[in-house]
């Protein structure tokens, strides 16, 4: 997101129109994957009621990254 529209709550009807489309639309679950890092994300995601179920851990061979 870009820094000026951060915190103005763009994000949460973004995230409340797709969750609630879904439901409409059948799905019985939601996942999605977030940078550890990103802690705005994750508080968020948080909020909306997503919880951590499993971390991904990324390995890359030296000289590549």
């Amino acid at each position: 997101t870009k820094p000026w529209l951060r915190r103005t709550g763009l994000g949460r009807e973004l995230m409340t129109y797709g969750l609630d489309w879904k439901k409409i639309n059948g799905a019985s679950w939601v996942g999605l994957q977030v940078v550890v890092g990103n802690k705005e994300a994750i508080a968020l995601y948080h909020s909306l009621g997503f919880e951590i179920v499993y971390s991904y851990h990324y390995r890359i061979l030296p000289g590549n990254a």
